[in-house]
């Protein structure tokens, strides 16, 4: 066999080998090749629109590919298969079987792909049809149930390597996933990349055994830097400094209500040598205004920098709580507790500062005794609030005023005070609120 078919003045398909076995067990061994098209210039000479709208309009603008099919009524594998995606290269081999219940394997090698080109592109306002007609609200029960007895049939065992990969602007590299699927349990395990001068290995787990999906996420994270991360991603320079995480998340649902209610876990987060950008705790000690952004235009944008900041976690039911989280720098050590919830977008901390002795390196070589002011953090995840304290700052200088003077000390040193020392605190504390 040695076929060459051509259509349109596009596509040009070579298919040279053998027909085996045409009158018992029809099979073939053959090569395939199809020569460098563009898929938008062949919809074009179809008189249609291309149908996929795409961030790059030049993206799908160019393929190739080739390979060595050996095939019969009961088995295909694929071998040898190069693939030329625009500016990405794919090498790849698979082999399929019991197509009544597809068992595939398969071996992906991608030298680099930019995923961001091939999305829909972002619509910064809606169209007109979508602004003058609101939206109508789904009857109950309408939305129909995603049926996975596909996905349970499936069996695979794959690998897939993606040498240089960005997707949401994230520059990733060294992609490598093991992926395992049967009676559907689909397994990721292991999964490895490196990104922002550290990596990240993990595995997943997705359970349709059920209506309901059920999913798992086991993540480490080591040295990665988040400053420039944030950067690609977001645009924003609000955190600097090494990341270490242990990510430990459970799920339910195929829909994102669904999955944020449904969320539990708990792990840790941890950054070293690095910076809050955008509020500076070390003028709480100086200057309260200051602190909170209230500086004058043109001015420097505040920071605080620190050696390490550890925010261990637990999640229920969508809710992100840290019993304690820490930050420690040179100059000061603060404190934060409260909640995230993911399902509302809502915030809601206590963030305790405690002065070091002197905050050199902050500007100012004084020593510190005075009042820290403690921030209370609110609002939503798009619009965080910080406020100061001042009624907790207030109280907290009372107790200082009274149980720190001179003569209350020189009081509660006498041997028939002391049993009472503790009562005349905590009555104190009653008094204010505490």
């Amino acid at each position: 066999m040695d076929l060459s078919l051509k259509a349109l003045k596009q596509l040009t398909l070579r298919l040279k080998g053998n027909l085996e076995n045409p009158a018992t067990t029809p099979g073939v061994d053959l090569d395939i090749t199809l020569d460098k098209f563009s898929p938008r210039e062949l919809v074009a000479a179809l008189g249609q629109t291309f149908p996929v709208d795409t961030t790059d309009p030049k993206a799908l603008s160019s393929v190739d590919l080739k390979a060595h099919i050996k095939a019969d009524a009961s088995r295909v594998v694929v071998s040898n298969g190069v693939m030329n995606l625009d500016q990405s290269r794919l090498n790849f081999s698979a082999t399929a079987a019991q197509f009544s219940r597809p068992n595939l394997k398969f071996d992906l090698n991608l030298d680099q792909i930019n995923l961001d080109r091939y999305l829909p592109p972002k619509s910064d306002q809606p169209s007109a049809e979508k602004a003058s007609a609101p939206a109508p609200a789904p009857a109950k029960g309408q939305k129909k149930k995603t049926d996975y007895t596909p996905l349970r049939r499936l069996i695979i065992d794959g690998l897939i390597r993606i040498g240089h990969l960005t997707i949401s602007k994230a520059s990733i590299q060294d992609v490598y996933l093991k992926i395992k699927a049967k009676n559907g349990l689909f397994n990721l395990d292991p999964m490895k990349l490196n990104m922002y001068q550290g990596n990240a290995n993990g595995k997943a787990l997705l359970n349709v055994t059920q209506d309901i999906p059920r999913s798992s996420l086991n993540l480490k994270i080591n040295n990665v830097q988040v400053e420039p991360l944030l950067m690609d991603v977001l645009e924003k320079d609000i955190l600097q400094g090494s990341t270490h995480a242990d990510i430990n998340l459970s799920m339910k649902g195929d829909e994102p209500e669904q999955i944020k209610k449904t969320l539990n876990g708990k792990g840790y987060l941890k950054f070293t040598n690095g910076a809050i950008v955008g509020i500076d705790l070390a003028a709480m000690v100086r200057n309260v205004g200051s602190a909170f952004g209230l500086t004058k235009k043109g001015a420097e944008r505040p920071k605080t920098d620190f050696t390490e900041l550890d925010f261990p976690y637990s999640i229920k039911n969508g809710a992100v709580n840290t019993p304690q989280s820490v930050l420690k720098s040179p100059f000061i050590r603060v404190i934060a507790t409260g909640t995230a919830d993911l399902v509302k977008e809502t915030l809601d901390f206590r963030v305790e500062p405690k002065a070091v002795a002197s905050i050199k390196g902050q500007g100012d070589d004084a020593q510190r005794k005075g009042l820290m002011v403690p921030v209370l953090v609110s609002g939503t995840f798009a619009s965080p609030k910080f406020r100061p304290d001042l009624s907790a700052a207030a109280k907290q200088e009372i107790e200082k005023q009274i149980f720190e003077s001179k003569e209350a000390k020189k009081l509660l040193e006498k041997e028939e005070i002391k049993p009472f020392e503790k009562t005349a605190k905590d009555a104190l504390k009653g008094i204010l609120g505490n």
